[in-house]
């Protein structure tokens, strides 16, 4: 029960992170070279969330 817990929180706050990430990549212009770094990291964000919801 424990595990589940701690997967659900570490999801969660992937979520919390994910958003930040969108939020940063929303205010950025396209021409914006920090808009690839963000855009990289959302996708790893959302990597691990889904392999952690799948596992």
């Amino acid at each position: 029960m424990n595990e589940d817990w701690n997967r659900h929180r570490e999801i969660q706050e992937l979520g919390e992170s994910i958003q930040l990430e969108r939020d940063a990549i929303s205010k950025l212009k396209i021409s914006d070279p920090l808009r690839n770094d963000h855009s990289a990291r959302l996708n790893t964000l959302l990597r691990t969330r889904n392999n952690l919801k799948n596992s």
